[in-house]
């Protein structure tokens, strides 16, 4: 046996109408069309998306690493001790 909430609570996102009801905890039905949705089935996917970003974030400060230590670090000239004396005049 099916229960619906007594007054519709959404606008159906088919129809349009404000017709969708909720049917159990997770279940929403249209009165008007054959929309339905289960929610519980939907909360599992919404991860994904948010794993491939924290992977693509991962993998560029993984690329810039390497990058990094694939340069060598810049240091200043080293002044030799003939370049410390006075210039000579011509």
């Amino acid at each position: 046996m099916q229960t619906f909430q007594a007054e519709p609570i959404m606008e159906c996102p088919e129809c349009g109408r404000r017709s969708l009801v909720k049917q159990n905890n997770m279940v929403y039905q249209c009165l008007c069309c054959q929309f339905r949705r289960d929610l519980s089935d939907s909360s599992q996917g919404d991860n994904s998306g948010w794993l491939l970003i924290i992977i693509l974030a991962i993998a560029t400060l993984l690329v810039v690493a390497f990058e990094e230590s694939q340069t060598p670090p810049l240091t200043p000239p080293q002044l030799s001790p003939q370049s410390t004396q006075s210039p000579t005049q011509f």
